[in-house]
């Protein structure tokens, strides 16, 4: 193809590509500067954009190709106002790189180490995959958070996840976008809390809980004692004591043919009121007291009778 104009700076082919830098253009413009090689960052080697005075901060695009690390580096205008001089600023100060070696693009950073490497802010509207964050003191926003959140507009469900130090103790604080209300806190001891920001147990809720169902620890069979036997093992509950999941003791079943004034059974350690504990036990033609002592012992007053005694209904907080 015959060159409508060829020269060692411009050269217009009759099919209408544009060559700057090349009789040979392979693309609608094609810019060629010789290869910079290692170090030679002052010959102006790269594509310039220029949307006005360098010196009055108009904005302008810079391009520039290092040949020895293979990268692309992007800048929108000069550095601040100041007139760049060569591409040696544009190479220190390019906001954007791309880097050939993985596709690595660098926002803010010559070394881009992730597909995607920003040290700056950054919003997504979308994101799909995997983000990482990675500082030596965390990604903070306000000084003292990583924020999270999806969609803000109205209508839409947001939520705030932030990695907190506060007073000493660190913490993922869960909250309402752009709210001061913790709703979920998980601390780095292991304590989770809700409607709490301070949880001093593995789980402390701050306001009402709903649950289906609670699976309750099983029934211990009771030692017997003072020749107290159960009444009917066929017809009723044999004597069994259980603690719950709130740390509540409860004994039931029916006992006969003992000694009153004595102990029917001796509960363990654990399982144990702190002081003693008075009920009323259900018996033949009547009632009488019934007491769980602090040494464990279910005590049979001497008012009762032995034709039966049922122990349901006793029930207290577990303490020693």
């Amino acid at each position: 193809t015959t060159a409508l104009e060829t020269g060692t700076a411009v050269t217009v082919q009759s099919t209408g590509e544009v060559g700057i830098g090349t009789t040979l253009p392979i693309g609608a413009l094609h810019v060629y500067n010789t290869p910079l090689g290692t170090s030679d960052l002052t010959s102006n080697n790269g594509l310039i954009i220029q949307g006005g005075d360098f010196a009055a901060g108009y904005a302008s695009l810079f391009i520039y190709g290092d040949g020895s690390d293979q990268k692309l580096y992007i800048r929108a205008k000069d550095n601040g106002g100041t007139p760049v001089t060569d591409f040696t600023d544009c190479a220190n100060n390019a906001p954007i790189i791309l880097n050939d070696l993985g596709g690595n693009v660098g926002i803010g950073t010559t070394s881009p180490a992730y597909g995607l490497h920003s040290v700056e802010n950054a919003q997504f509207g979308k994101l799909h995959g995997t983000l990482t964050v990675n500082s030596t003191s965390g990604a903070w926003i306000n000084n003292h958070a990583t924020e999270v959140y999806g969609n803000t507009e109205a209508g839409f469900s947001t939520l705030n996840v932030l990695s907190a130090h506060v007073a000493g103790s660190d913490r993922f604080l869960f909250s309402a976008y752009q709210t001061t209300n913790v709703r979920f806190v998980i601390q780095t001891d292991g304590n989770v809390g809700i409607g709490t920001s301070t949880p001093s147990e593995a789980l402390e809720v701050n306001g009402n809980l709903v649950v289906d169902t609670i699976i309750d620890n099983p029934d211990i069979v009771m030692t017997m004692e003072n020749s107290w036997v159960v009444y009917n093992a066929v017809n009723f509950a044999n004597p069994e004591y259980y603690m719950d999941k709130l740390g509540r003791v409860h004994l039931q079943g029916l006992i006969k043919s003992g000694s009153v004034g004595a102990g029917a059974t001796t509960l363990p350690a654990g399982y144990r009121p702190l002081t003693a504990r008075i009920f009323t036990a259900v018996i033949s033609g009547g009632s009488c007291r019934v007491d769980v002592k602090s040494t464990g012992v279910v005590y049979i007053d001497a008012g009762c009778t032995n034709t039966f005694l049922s122990l349901d209904g006793i029930s207290f907080k577990a303490e020693q």
